[in-house]
């Protein structure tokens, strides 16, 4: 049986997928303001979800990342942070899934000056992200993730993987 997410949204350019060890996102491109604040909603709703003594991995997948407006970059620096001392208690570890190996080194730099409170790290497969979380979560039984994750992006996104 594959593995299902308990809750998925999917929005122009993203999805987020709840899983009980793992919160799933897909950043595409989020041109419309609308759309973008649906998606910070749909986020916001996340993390509050998750109970408090409850430990999750993270990870981003943006194979082609197109970068974002200021406005929706500063809007999600603000969510993320006025969430810190929550995703700092329940956040295992993070990862940036990106094809760019420019893009990796500068989350690399940025993470380096301004650190988030978990462990997290950016590469090129989803493999290799589940493989991190997992050395920070044992918990997380990353084979019949990799499928499951694929299997979303195919269903609900154009994008490469």
């Amino acid at each position: 049986m594959a593995l299902e997410p308990d809750s998925l949204h999917v929005g122009q350019g993203w999805l987020l997928a709840d899983f009980p060890e793992l919160h799933f996102g897909y950043m595409g491109t989020i041109s419309d303001d609308r759309e973008f604040e649906r998606y910070l909603r749909e986020l916001g709703g996340s993390i509050e979800a998750r109970p408090p003594g409850s430990r999750f991995g993270v990870l981003y997948y943006s194979p082609l990342f197109t970068g974002a407006k200021s406005q929706h970059r500063r809007a999600l620096a603000k969510l993320l942070n006025d969430e810190r001392p929550k995703l700092q208690r329940v956040v295992a570890a993070q990862v940036m899934v990106t094809s760019s190996a420019f893009i990796r080194g500068m989350l690399s730099t940025l993470n380096w000056v301004a650190p988030p409170p978990y462990p997290n790290t950016s590469t090129s497969t989803i493999e290799a992200a589940l493989a991190f979380i997992q050395r920070h979560l044992p918990a997380l039984e990353s084979a019949p993730y990799a499928p499951a994750l694929h299997a979303l992006l195919e269903a609900h996104t154009d994008a490469p993987h």
